[in-house]
């Protein structure tokens, strides 16, 4: 049974209700509607849980001229605006600019179960040095009838109290309401980074959606929110030149749009996926908050345990690959037993191995040898990882490895040993970490600061100055 929902208030006059062109949509079809082939006796200790119905539905006619519409139109895209209630309504869009407006609209999603949830930033921000409203942008909540767009970037003043209504601030700390979103974990990071607030009830629906969709293969891994809505809702999810928008400013409909839409699929997401679920069988349980560090648990009581150690072992051959780190940190086992088994971490083994050398392993067991060169994760080299993935485009030539050395030195602003360090154990020759920020700085035409930049440089062997021959000028190095 659903929550009694608290209807938007109308005549707010200090808020805008966003009503952008009807482009994007999603009808989801009624679940179980073949033949029942179950077995008989399964039935006699297999008890399904009920559905969860929303008020909100895409008309069939409305998904079909979806379905039928050409991609070169918007109108074959998903969108919250598609969604209506029995009266006909769309879900309303807020969109507030001051914290007071803020305030008040967030009052109207306090009580609510579940809630989309997103943040959208500058892309070039530096999460270290750059001022909160600029890592901190805009954060989206969406409940089934209502989307609120919080622009923080435009509220007075630069404290933690300017920036954050107190209404929000008691959401996110309520372990008991449900932000669910896609790689949702590093947005609660960005938030306690930035607004010093300790996000609870984060729902990670990459673990749900793994859960449901390939129940043989369930890992920790991200699954992006357009390939989920893709396949559980059922229509394209638009993403285009919008999605690097410059969120520090005033929004315009198209923007307002892309935010609510992306919120609302993570509500939308969320009950879908449940309702899979929910006719698996056996059913295995919800997962936990991503917080809670918890096992995903399978419907037959086994539990998928995530890597909890800060050092993995990385292929030395390929030292440069950003989806070895990811896979490496996302490998999960299968552990034997019911969930009551407590979390822990699971054994990781080199991304590449001959048949001779898995024996090899196994015979040595007893006294295994660390591996020559560990590559170290940590929210840092994470947070890299990802501003890596996040570039539009990228030179050939330059490896992840340059990438996340430079990320680590200028957008968090470690100096050359720390980054060496948080690079790989043992740490990484300075050298090396001078040759990769180079590498980045004039292949990518990175920014950075020219006294910092000098202090790097000069580890160079002086026999390669003649291939920076510019930089060699613009930090007064000439002999």
């Amino acid at each position: 049974m659903l929550p009694q929902r608290s209807s938007a208030a109308d005549g707010i006059s200090d808020s805008v209700e966003v009503s952008p062109p009807s482009s994007l949509s999603s009808y989801v079809p009624t679940d179980s509607d073949g033949p029942d082939d179950s077995d008989p006796a399964e039935e006699t200790t297999w008890k399904p849980e009920p559905h969860t119905i929303l008020d909100y539905q895409i008309p069939q006619k409305v998904y079909h001229d979806a379905v039928t519409a050409s991609h070169e139109s918007n109108a074959a895209y998903w969108s919250h605006q598609l969604y209506k209630s029995l009266d006909g309504k769309s879900p309303v869009v807020y969109y507030c600019k001051t914290l007071e407006t803020a305030e008040r609209q967030c009052k109207l999603f306090i009580g609510e179960p579940v809630l989309g949830f997103d943040l959208e930033w500058e892309i070039h921000s530096n999460l270290y040095k750059s001022p909160a409203k600029k890592c901190v942008s805009l954060i989206q909540i969406a409940a089934e009838d209502k989307i609120c767009l919080i622009h923080v970037a435009l509220f007075s003043g630069d404290k933690n109290e300017q920036l954050l209504p107190p209404s929000l601030k008691t959401i996110l700390e309520d372990a008991n309401v449900a932000k669910a979103g896609v790689n949702v974990s590093n947005d609660a990071l960005r938030i306690k980074h930035c607004l010093g607030v300790d996000m609870r009830g984060i729902f990670e629906l990459s673990h749900m959606y793994r859960l449901v969709k390939t129940p043989d293969q369930v890992s920790f891994k991200m699954v992006n929110m357009a390939e989920q809505v893709q396949n559980t809702l059922l229509l394209p999810l638009k993403k285009d030149e919008v999605r690097v928008s410059a969120w520090s400013k005033s929004l315009s409909g198209q923007q307002c749009a892309y935010a609510a839409a992306d919120a609302y699929a993570g509500f939308r997401l969320f009950y879908q996926l449940d309702n899979l679920r929910k006719d698996l069988r056996p059913t295995p349980p919800r997962p936990a908050y991503y917080e809670t560090m918890q096992p995903i648990v399978l419907g037959n009581g086994t539990a998928l345990k995530a890597a909890k150690e800060s050092k993995l072992d990385i292929d030395e051959a390929d030292p440069d690959s950003v989806s070895a780190l990811r896979d490496m940190l996302e490998k999960t086992t299968l552990q034997g037993g019911h969930a009551s088994a407590g979390p822990g971490t699971i054994e990781t083994t080199s991304a590449r191995r001959t048949d001779s050398g898995a024996a090899a392993a196994a015979a040595s067991s007893k006294s295994p040898k660390p591996s020559p060169h560990v590559l170290v994760a940590s929210p840092e080299t994470l947070l890299a990882d990802m501003w890596v993935q996040s570039l539009p485009s990228r030179n050939p030539r330059v490896g992840a490895a340059s990438l996340r050395a430079y990320h680590l030195w200028h957008h968090q602003s470690y100096n050359l040993n720390a980054v060496a360090g948080l690079c790989r154990q043992p740490p990484l020759a300075l050298t090396t970490v001078s040759s990769y920020i180079m590498t980045a700085i004039k292949e990518e035409a990175m920014p950075y600061d020219k006294e910092r930049l000098k202090e790097a440089f000069v580890h160079l062997p002086k026999s390669v100055w003649h291939v920076y021959g510019k930089w060699v000028k613009e930090l007064g190095l000439e002999r």
